[in-house]
């Protein structure tokens, strides 16, 4: 995620990040096209992961509340990342 995050960020200030490395069947593939499938990945397995925590916790109650607590924690940092702003509802 952080790679996906990264690349997101650092593109419009890295323009070298623009730059066709390889053709592929006809598409251009650039780093920030790489980046960004390779940070894709975390998706899936964050998923994966919450699934078998909520399957192996004693307290489904208490997991779902560190849940909510770490997604609250997270939102205010990438909301800034994104917007400059701390709280920026139009990127949920």
């Amino acid at each position: 995620m952080v790679i996906d995050h990264g690349a997101l960020i650092l593109a419009p200030v890295f323009p070298v990040m623009g730059v066709p490395l390889l053709t592929l069947l006809g598409r251009e593939i650039t780093l920030y096209y790489i980046l960004r499938k390779i940070g894709r990945l975390a998706f899936p397995l964050f998923c994966y992961l919450i699934a078998e925590g909520f399957v192996h916790t004693k307290s489904p109650i208490k997991y779902m509340f560190r849940l909510l607590i770490f997604a609250l924690i997270s939102e205010l940092p990438f909301d800034w990342m994104v917007s400059g702003k701390l709280l920026y509802f139009n990127k949920q």
